[in-house]
């Protein structure tokens, strides 16, 4: 979703960003700086997590996560004739 809004921007600060970002143009610049708040702020989430210990859920994290798509695809393979091979379909 997008909006369309009015709002004044200081033309120097708007430069700055622009160079400091590399970007062109307001809707770009604003785009990417709030990207970029959203961005640090997660880091920042994530940082206070890792000092409080409470980052990663360790108890309930999967051991594999490839695990259940490895599965998966071995139910797809069958030997190829006469080599002892697994050939793929």
């Amino acid at each position: 979703m997008t909006r369309h809004t009015t709002i004044e921007v200081d033309d120097e600060l708007l430069e700055r960003a622009e160079e400091a970002l590399g970007t062109r143009g307001l809707k770009d610049t604003v785009d990417r700086a709030l990207g970029e708040v959203v961005r640090a702020w997660h880091r920042k989430r994530l940082a206070e997590g890792l000092r409080a210990g409470t980052a990663f859920d360790f108890e309930n994290a999967p051991i594999d996560r490839t695990a259940q798509w490895r599965t998966d695809l071995s139910s797809q393979r069958t030997p190829a004739r006469g080599t002892g091979r697994i050939a793929r379909r």
